[in-house]
């Protein structure tokens, strides 16, 4: 019997790849840096609501201030999760023929924060955000609790939809696996609360015009994730070494 699988191979046991294949996974690998980068979500100006409920005031300070990103990090997983976004608009629009139940990829604004919501359904009155994940972090989630930022990001959205005349009574956050099945997607839910979101804005309006350097940090795994985040910098009005916590 012919076998059809085959032990892994380490690096080293590959053969090189033929000078073409490396210039056209170079060049590809420049344009979609550049696409990332470059495209409207990227180039937002103005602090949106998916970041006014970042832990570190420090950051917040950096992305108010304008400050040239230090750490551009890799765009993979906000990619990924991109394309999970627009297949999900396609399809929850698509569910909306016979009559009209979710309100689909919709831009929002709430105390001049702006926030792009990803679905809100009217039969259950749930405004709910999609997210790319690993079923490792789910677990981890599950047992400590979900991202500040991410609980505000929707509450957001949902305080936004309250204010233009919708009745949102519930948020939800809707984590998919990349690396398992959706059998193991998981749903946190929780009931409306302005009050948390009104906290958040409060936040980053008195941080609105200080310089990022008098600005207390709070390092910690987060910090993989700052645009800021530059461990040989001596400049902290520009970049932050997060001296305390790891990277991940």
């Amino acid at each position: 019997m012919t076998e059809l699988w085959h032990a892994a191979k380490t690096v080293d046991e590959y053969p090189p790849d033929p000078p073409e294949s490396l210039m056209l996974a170079r060049r590809y690998r420049e344009l979609v840096r550049y696409g990332f980068g470059t495209n409207r979500r990227s180039m937002q100006a103005e602090i949106g609501s998916s970041e006014i409920g970042w832990e570190c005031d420090r950051r917040i300070a950096y992305r108010l201030s304008g400050a040239p990103v230090t750490n551009p990090g890799d765009p993979m997983a906000a990619i990924f999760g991109t394309g999970l976004h627009l297949w999900m608009a396609q399809e929850f629009d698509r569910f909306n023929t016979r009559r009209f139940r979710y309100l689909v990829e919709y831009g929002c604004t709430y105390r001049d924060v702006l926030g792009h919501g990803d679905l809100f359904d009217l039969d259950t009155a749930t405004v709910t955000d999609w997210k790319t994940t690993t079923i490792a972090k789910i677990r981890s989630m599950r047992r400590q609790g979900v991202p500040a930022g991410y609980v505000v990001q929707v509450q957001h959205n949902a305080a936004a939809l309250a204010a233009d005349g919708w009745q949102p009574q519930a948020v939800a956050l809707n984590f998919f696996p990349k690396d398992s099945t959706l059998d193991n997607s998981w749903v946190w839910r929780a009931v409306i609360n302005r009050q948390l979101v009104d906290t958040a804005i409060d936040r980053v309006n008195r941080l609105r015009g200080t310089d990022p350097a008098t600005v207390p940090a709070s390092p910690g795994r987060h910090c993989a994730f700052c645009a800021q985040y530059d461990a040989h910098t001596t400049d902290l009005s520009r970049s932050c070494p997060a001296t305390r916590g790891g990277r991940r």
